[in-house]
């Protein structure tokens, strides 16, 4: 059994004779020639013999390939580069390596579906044979196995998105060290699972391997899709696991969908924000989410659009005394109709309509300490201002201003 730990393209007698017959072949090189009897023995570009061919399904084969020269093992899940000419223009795709590093012979399998209006995908699933040769890049990609086995893994994958599971898997079984791991894996219908018998023997054979199929003509519409319900049905434990998902953006984009989920009062169950808030409430979460990650803000603005709506005097003034915080640490606009929250503004602004005959306008203006105790003295009584609510108007703002 082989280990892919060499990271470094083999070096053989080949290699070193060229660097010494490069000498005489000037202004090419050895390596020119050479691809002229195999091309396997080339140094200065590298290619690959097609050594067999098998249809996974009606639209999709793989593709068994013999390296040249200055090959280096993969890591379960990384890509190479095709460079295919086809129709008199030259087609680079990259191509997940389907098979895993273990093998004995030295090959690896690039498993490659046809898709709709792609000629090189075409060209590869219809017309490459074997005999041919193609070059071929290094394996590269970042998306692979740890060295360390992880604990718990969970795969999730849709259509040609296995390949790099398959290569995974194979891995992990050839080393003996697979540890328990959930699969699942979209297609369209049974016939349409590529590696789908190979995958069902799997899970047969292998009792840390759970294999779910989801087929999404054979579901209804709502069942047919990746969500959180179908998540927790297949993988109760799935917060612990590492996942490892490959397949079409829908999917990805799926996955990484966030739903902030809350309680408004004690003992009632965690629900999604969205579908349990109001716009107030929405806004005071925002905030909330905002003063906790003030320190590493990169934003320099923010922009809070009644923040205090639906709230009473205290819990105004806790807002008030948060927005101030995270005006500390970024410039903070907030439009507020409570005289708890404008007090402890660092500056005060007054918006106000302008009405005329046939247009109206808005006025903005700066207020300073006198007219701030107008202001917030007109928020607090209404239209008729007394002495007393100018008291108490001075009073919050020179309590709202000594807030640390």
């Amino acid at each position: 059994m082989t280990q892919a730990q060499d990271p470094k393209p083999r070096k053989g007698w080949l290699t070193r004779l060229a660097a010494i017959t490069d000498m005489f072949a000037f202004p090419l090189r050895t390596s020119h020639y050479v691809e002229l009897v195999n091309p396997l023995w080339t140094t200065h570009r590298m290619h690959a013999r097609v050594v067999d061919v098998w249809d996974e399904t009606k639209d999709c084969r793989t593709i068994t390939l013999q390296p040249g020269a200055n090959w280096r093992l993969h890591r379960p899940g990384q890509h190479i580069r095709v460079g295919i000419p086809v129709d008199g223009r030259h087609y680079t795709r990259t191509y997940t390596i389907s098979s895993p590093p273990e093998r004995d012979d030295g090959r690896f399998t690039i498993t490659v579906k046809k898709i709709d209006g792609g000629r090189l995908s075409h060209h590869i699933v219809r017309n490459l044979k074997v005999g041919d040769f193609i070059p071929v890049g290094l394996p590269q990609g970042d998306f692979y196995l740890p060295d360390a086995s992880p604990i718990q893994p969970l795969f999730i994958t849709a259509g040609s998105g296995i390949t790099p599971a398959r290569s995974m898997l194979h891995s992990l079984i050839e080393q003996q060290r697979l540890p328990d791991t959930v699969h699942i894996h979209y297609a369209p219908h049974e016939f349409d699972t590529i590696f789908g018998k190979e995958l069902r023997k799997l899970n047969a054979q292998h009792r840390h391997y759970h294999l779910h199929e989801v087929h999404t003509q054979k579901e209804d519409d709502n069942a047919a899709y990746f969500s959180r319900e179908k998540l927790e049905q297949f993988c109760p434990d799935w917060r612990e696991r590492d996942c490892y998902a490959c397949g079409p953006p829908g999917l990805l984009a799926a996955l990484e969908e966030v739903e902030f989920r809350v309680a408004a009062n004690p003992g009632q169950p965690l629900r999604g924000l969205a579908k349990v808030a109001s716009g107030g409430e929405l806004s005071r979460v925002s905030l909330a989410i905002q003063v906790i990650c003030a320190r590493n803000l990169t934003v320099p603005s923010l922009v809070f659009d009644e923040v205090d709506v639906g709230v009473g005097g205290g819990v105004a003034e806790i807002v008030g005394r948060l927005l101030r915080e995270l005006g500390e640490h970024a410039q903070v606009l907030c439009i507020t109709h409570q005289p708890q929250v404008a007090a402890q503004g660092h500056q005060h602004w007054q918006v106000h309509k302008i009405q005329g005959k046939d247009t109206t306008h808005t006025r903005i203006q700066s207020l300073d300490t006198g007219a701030r105790v107008e202001e917030v003295a007109r928020m607090l009584g209404g239209v008729e201002i007394t002495e007393s609510t100018l008291t108490h108007a001075r009073e919050m703002l020179d309590k709202g201003q000594r807030v640390a």
